[in-house]
């Protein structure tokens, strides 16, 4: 275990692993997973998604932001990092506060779970999978703390 959370070995096993799983399955049995999140919108999977994504609103507004304070078009600076992803964002907002993105949110650890969220993030929306409730609570406290981090 690290300081805090599973350790990067569980994480690169798990993923694979669950994506393996969840896109073998049948349309009927996915269809069913679908349904899941869908009647639980309290669900982990659905939390992470959602604590993930305001970080990434966020960041993106921050970086927006610094650009057109100094000088850019808001149209050419939001098109700048538009598709930019929550790790990429928080990256540059360290950048301009001239601090590691560990440093920026108080531990490496957090800073390691986050990206860690961010990569759950992305197989949960695009697969409609569960998250078991281990998981899910560090990777959504770590995020948490990132939002709480980069708000103003």
């Amino acid at each position: 275990m690290a300081k805090f959370g599973p350790d990067n070995a569980h994480f690169k096993k798990h993923l694979p692993n669950l994506r393996h799983v969840y896109t073998r399955l049948t349309p009927f049995q996915r269809m069913a997973i679908a349904n899941q999140r869908m009647d639980r919108l309290d669900s982990p999977a659905n939390e992470l998604i959602a604590v993930v994504s305001a970080v990434e609103g966020l960041a993106r507004s921050l970086v927006v932001g610094e650009r057109v304070d100094r000088g850019e078009q808001f149209e050419i600076a939001y098109e700048a990092v538009r598709n930019r992803d929550p790790v990429q964002l928080v990256k540059e907002i360290a950048a301009l506060a001239h601090v590691t993105p560990a440093k920026l949110v108080a531990s490496a650890d957090g800073w390691r779970l986050f990206r860690w969220a961010c990569a759950y993030r992305n197989l949960l929306i695009h697969e409609a999978t569960m998250l078991n409730e281990n998981d899910a609570f560090w990777l959504i406290q770590s995020t948490r703390q990132v939002f709480r981090m980069i708000s103003p």
